[in-house]
């Protein structure tokens, strides 16, 4: 059975410390861990004068660190700006291999006054063009994740990883982004086809648009949404997927309940479709 892993940012009302106590108590073998500003209330962000004390604690708590949540935006009209997105992305690779994580999740970036999708696509391009030959020397792989508006399409995705060509970059699958951003539930299996044979690291959570799509999108624990994951799940075990799978919640209730659910349903899962070795 693949390794299993919990988001830091499902878990962000709570300390570090707190978040690796309960992965680890709950039956976790690993985590994402999250650099957003703020995140586990500041306690012990991911910085290079902390990594000591976070391998520390990965080690008292027998977590692995399968990736590390990188923020960019590569939509950028200023090629100064563009060439400190990639800084940034930079950094947080250099601080992965600190830490001993093989994977940053990325993202392309969001729409701008002023330039088309097309252009927005190709600065996309350009960007991961250059950060591919940083990530390649530090050893680390980049998981473009389908993210607001840009690259809630496989098919765009697709044409990102074809323009960049490099084994550096492969994808973050969220499988719940899809839906959120308006596709319908024929058109996401589709894409869970199509992205599974590129898929490095996934962010499983799923969902309802009963209430509608973006704002008034309803998160839900897995097994509990509308979205058919034991699909995706065959999907990555038929293209010989060898990654851990984590999961993301980012329901109502405590994270701590939700990704204790998800835990649950992906483990019975997992044996149902024969993915146990």
């Amino acid at each position: 059975m693949p390794k299993i892993g919990a988001l830091g940012l499902s878990m962000g009302r709570y300390t570090f410390e707190e978040f690796l106590e309960y992965a680890s108590s709950t039956g976790f073998d690993g985590i994402e861990i999250s650099t957003s500003p703020g995140v586990h209330k500041n306690s012990l962000p991911l910085t290079f004068e902390n990594v000591p004390k976070i391998k520390e604690l990965l080690k008292k708590y027998n977590l692995e660190p399968f990736a590390v949540s990188g923020y960019n935006d590569f939509v950028q009209k200023d090629i100064g700006e563009l060439t400190k997105q990639i800084e940034k992305l930079e950094n947080t690779c250099k601080l992965a291999k600190e830490v001993s994580a093989k994977v940053v999740r990325a993202f392309g970036g969001e729409p701008k006054e002023g330039i088309s999708k097309k252009d927005a696509i190709k600065l996309i391009i350009e960007g991961f063009k250059e950060m591919v030959k940083r990530a390649e020397k530090l050893g680390i792989i980049l998981g473009l994740e389908n993210h607001g508006d840009l690259t809630n399409d496989a098919r765009v995705e697709l044409e990102i990883l074809e323009a960049v060509g490099s084994e550096n970059l492969r994808l973050t699958v969220d499988t719940s982004n899809y839906y959120w951003y308006g596709n319908n539930l024929k058109d996401i299996e589709e894409f869970f086809k199509l992205v599974a044979p590129y898929t490095v690291h996934t962010h499983l959570k799923n969902g309802s648009t009963k209430n509608g799509i973006r704002d008034n999108y309803i998160s839900l624990a897995l097994g509990e949404g509308e979205i058919n994951l034991k699909i995706f799940l065959e999907e990555l075990k038929k293209n010989g997927y060898k990654n851990p799978l984590c999961i993301e919640y980012e329901g109502l209730e405590d994270p701590k309940i939700g990704l204790k659910k998800g835990l649950d349903w992906l483990k019975n899962t997992l044996k149902e479709i024969g993915w146990e070795g």
